[in-house]
């Protein structure tokens, strides 16, 4: 009796692990290291170094009456300085290293310019003159870029690397002033006795150019990469570095109409800037371009949040 007592409990120990409820599957992670997920939002935030805008040339030359010959000749040297930025990424992985990134930032840099005149005349009597002048003036480039990646990820315990590339969608905005020169005279009479006797006076005006609120879009490229530290399951901080490439573009500026004072003498004042000045310079292929570009190289800090538990 005491046999076939302990038969059934020796059989029950020997085939208890077979019949025991299922667990969930353990997932011990060594060295720090976290289930991989499936998407990664990141909101970041740096500083963009620009590059060289472009610089517009302006030169004429004429005459009138005991001037024989006025040449003038202004070049404006458009920079952009570093500037910020921010923007958010969202990436889908496929794989634990393959996904998809959508990128959107807005990225923003002062663009100042200098403005150097030279002036120079020659009289009938063969008496001439040279003088010059510099102007400063200001400006503002915003860009706002949104790229479609691919994206490939390795991980290195909390850490990972990250490599990206693809198409990027810009719109950019330009705004600036700045100033040339633009030589005037003005005949006038005097009476020297016996006789009147006709004089000229020579200056050249400041007159102000404006580029504003000019936008366009263009198709460019971005390529980057940045490190990711898993700080835990759903937040980590990121470093990234990255190259947008945008097409130049080249803009006009526009002529301020107005009222002017002469730069380098007190006899001519408040003379008009007209439709009529700017349709001359126009006529004569003057038209101010600058070759404005766009593109950016970006250095940022960024948190991440993961989430969508891969199985």
């Amino acid at each position: 009796m005491r046999t076939r007592a302990l038969f059934p409990i020796v059989l029950s120990l020997i085939f208890s692990p077979f019949f025991r409820p299922a667990q969930a599957a353990a997932h011990p992670l060594a060295n720090g290291e976290f289930d991989q997920k499936r998407f990664e939002v990141e909101f970041f935030g740096g500083l963009s170094g620009s590059r060289v805008l472009g610089t517009t040339y302006y030169q004429d030359s004429w005459s009138s009456f005991s001037l024989d010959n006025i040449t003038e000749k202004t070049a404006i040297e458009s920079r952009a300085k570093n500037g910020l930025d921010v923007g958010a990424t969202i990436t889908y992985f496929m794989t634990p290293h393959f996904g998809l990134k959508l990128l959107a930032g807005y990225a923003t840099a002062d663009v100042p310019n200098g403005a150097s005149f030279d002036f120079g005349w020659t009289w009938s009597d063969g008496s001439s003159g040279q003088t010059k002048k510099d102007w400063s003036g200001a400006g503002r480039l915003t860009r706002i870029p949104v790229s479609l990646d691919l994206a490939a990820k390795v991980g290195f315990g909390r850490l990972a690397a990250e490599f990206a590339g693809g198409i990027t969608y810009f719109r950019n905005t330009l705004n600036a002033d700045s100033i040339f020169g633009y030589g005037v005279t003005k005949i006038f009479s005097s009476y020297v006795a016996p006789d009147w006797v006709a004089g000229q006076y020579l200056d050249a005006l400041p007159v102000g150019l404006r580029i504003q609120d000019r936008t366009w879009s263009a198709l460019g490229a971005n390529i980057g990469g940045s490190l990711n530290f898993r700080v835990t399951k759903t937040i980590g901080l990121s470093a990234s570095a990255r190259y947008f490439y945008c097409p130049r573009k080249n803009l006009n500026w526009d002529f301020v109409l107005g009222t002017y004072n002469g730069v380098f003498f007190d006899d001519i004042k408040d003379e008009p800037f007209t439709d009529n000045d700017a349709s001359y310079l126009v006529q004569n292929n003057d038209t101010f371009g600058l070759n404005v570009d766009p593109s950016f190289f970006q250095v940022s800090l960024g948190i991440v949040f993961f989430f969508g538990r891969r199985i």
